[in-house]
């Protein structure tokens, strides 16, 4: 279970993902609904499994696109970041929105090798959607983010 908390620290929603659906807890509408992944998949426009949702609520790393590999490295000082796209995409993608380069995943690694951010941004559909890791806990001498 993960809460949605976009501003103010005031909890929207809450998520209870299985392995064949999602149940939404809507705060503000008070509100519970289930609804299995091909609404999801409708609403936003793109495929999502539960692998994908688990990988973003744990803070690991997921391949967006089926064959998807990551092809740079480059510092963004306190982070290295590891993106799908080489150099020199990086660099134009940076400059300007790349209407060619239908879809980047970006992850932001800190200093302890964790994933500080994860991002993906579809160019040609402007959109994206971005996840950040914090309230990492001790556990056994290994740092794990809190996810309750």
């Amino acid at each position: 279970m993960d809460s949605i908390t976009p501003l103010l620290g005031i909890e929207a929603a809450r998520l209870y993902v299985t392995r064949d659906s999602v149940i939404v807890l809507d705060r503000v509408h008070k509100t519970v609904m289930r609804r299995d992944f091909g609404y999801f998949e409708d609403m936003l426009k793109t495929n999502v499994n539960y692998d994908m949702i688990q990988a973003v609520v744990v803070g690991n790393y997921f391949q967006y696109l089926k064959n998807e590999k990551l092809r740079s490295l480059y510092e963004e000082e306190p982070y290295v970041i590891l993106s799908s796209l080489n150099k020199r995409q990086a660099r134009r993608s940076a400059e300007e929105k790349d209407p060619n380069v239908a879809v980047v995943q970006d992850f932001w690694i800190d200093g302890n090798y964790r994933i500080a951010k994860s991002r993906i941004t579809d160019n040609k559909r402007d959109r994206w959607v971005e996840a950040s890791y914090k309230n990492f806990i001790d556990v056994s001498g290994y740092l794990s983010r809190r996810i309750w």
